[in-house]
């Protein structure tokens, strides 16, 4: 049995999302918190049935 690997998401934000996100970026005081909540949110949206 081979396993397929798990798509990843994108490295940038979506267009839509960026702008969404850009009121609530001033709240993650870190880069990294900030990039990592992007990530999150692009990771939810993206529609993969593994979501974990």
């Amino acid at each position: 049995m081979t396993a397929t690997p798990t798509p990843k998401a994108p490295p940038t934000p979506l267009p839509g999302l960026a702008a969404f996100l850009a009121p609530l970026l001033p709240l993650f005081r870190r880069p990294s918190t900030r990039e990592s909540a992007e990530r999150y949110c692009t990771g939810l949206l993206r529609g993969s049935p593994f979501r974990g």
